[in-house]
């Protein structure tokens, strides 16, 4: 999917494109930027539960070195750690990750169980992108996985 040039806030990625892909096992998204960027400073998935709501994983250029769950109502409320993700860098305005799925699914000592997970590229570097992202893609919703 497209993202339009010039909707980031200024010296922060500008989000080009997002391509997903899925297997039985493996979530994988490749962003793409109109500029070249820091694999720090990398834009991020940013994945939510529905149904009920409340659970959120953020997966960013660091996510290699591992990557969280925050949790709030109806589960209990706090967080901890989820998984890593393998992250690639084919080109200087390219991140690509790859996940478990196993990390991003509400496991069987989190009920009640999402009936879906929706998913949305952030650009959420910091300073000057959280608690608002900068970019973000789609822009107007998320994509329900494994989209």
């Amino acid at each position: 999917m497209a993202d339009a040039s010039g909707d980031s806030k200024a010296g922060h990625a500008d989000i080009k494109s997002v391509t997903p892909s899925a297997t039985a096992t493996t979530v994988s998204r490749t962003i793409v930027t109109y500029s070249s960027f820091a694999t720090a400073k990398a834009p991020c998935i940013d994945i939510v539960s529905a149904g009920p709501a409340g659970l959120e994983w953020t997966i960013c250029g660091t996510a290699s070195n591992g990557f969280g769950i925050q949790t709030s109502s109806p589960y209990p409320r706090g967080g901890g750690y989820s998984g890593t993700a393998t992250v690639g860098r084919p080109n200087s305005t390219t991140v690509v990750y790859r996940v478990r799925r196993a990390y991003i699914t509400a496991g069987a000592g989190l009920t009640p169980h999402p009936h879906a997970y929706l998913w949305q590229a952030q650009v959420r570097d910091q300073p000057g992108c959280l608690p608002r992202a900068c970019d973000v893609a789609p822009d107007t919703t998320r994509i329900q996985l494994p989209g």
